[in-house]
């Protein structure tokens, strides 16, 4: 019979013990990467849509300036996106309920703006007048006393005293769309609406007898992502990965593929 010494027989014990360790692991290794699934962000699109900021084509794929910045950059944090379409009123509370995790606000949009967090600024959405590229205005003053294409119901914050006094005569339309076809069959002489929305209906619609009026009426609001408050952390790196996009130029290309003619 044939003895080993103790450290030769511990080797050989230990060897066998690591191979046998090593094959389980490679039988189950298939199974835990199967297993695995990525965390998910529930992003809200608003019913109907607010694009180009984000919207939903015919077949309910989502797409805009702010689903492909979000979606951009919570896949490189390792997140997958899944989109609802949350009405106003119950947005906030379903942030709160974890319902929902985000949702596109201006921080000055929300009467609750500390119960939340925002991310960085992603886009400006201002106000601005369009007009016929064959008119000769340059200037608001210029308007008075035309009418002047609107959104039906909506309150605007801005040219509110010429509105109020009669200077501007509000001419309302269902959509910015309907506004830029009343201007293009000049049933009004300028249209008052979306910026980023109207270079997107320029692009989709190949508008191109519409410009916007040289004067500024509004310096707009900055949009952003507001999250629950329970998402702090993750914010603060969405931040890092904002700020990567906006060097590299990644943000302006988003943008511009919405915007530009």
């Amino acid at each position: 019979m044939v003895f080993l010494f103790p450290n030769i027989l511990s080797a050989r014990i230990a060897a066998a013990t690591l191979f046998v360790i090593a094959a389980n692991f490679s039988l189950c290794r298939p199974a835990l990467a199967q297993g695995w699934v990525e965390p998910t962000i529930v992003l809200n699109t608003s019913p109907g849509g607010f694009a180009p900021y984000t919207y939903m084509d015919s077949n309910h794929a989502s797409h805009g300036i702010l689903y492909d910045v979000a979606h951009r950059i919570l896949k490189r944090l390792g997140y997958r996106v899944m989109t609802s379409e949350v009405p106003r009123k119950r947005v906030e509370l379903q942030l709160m309920s974890g319902e929902l995790d985000a949702t596109p606000r201006a921080i000055e949009w929300s009467e609750h703006a500390r119960d939340f967090v925002f991310t960085d600024p992603i886009i400006r959405v201002r106000s601005a007048l369009a007009i016929r590229v064959d008119s000769g205005y340059t200037t608001v003053k210029e308007l008075h006393g035309h009418r002047i294409g609107t959104r039906l119901g909506y309150v605007y914050t801005v040219l509110t005293r010429e509105f109020a006094s009669g200077q501007l005569i509000r001419s309302d339309a269902t959509s910015d769309l309907s506004m830029l076809k009343m201007l293009q069959a000049k049933r009004v002489e300028a249209a008052l609406v979306d910026e980023s929305a109207a270079r997107w209906l320029f692009q989709r619609e190949g508008i191109k007898d519409v410009r916007f009026l040289l004067e500024s009426v509004d310096n707009g609001v900055e949009l952003r992502l507001m999250f629950a408050p329970q998402r702090r952390a993750l914010v603060k790196d969405f931040n890092h990965e904002l700020s990567t996009l906006k060097r590299s130029g990644e943000l302006a290309h988003i943008i511009a593929r919405y915007t530009d003619p």
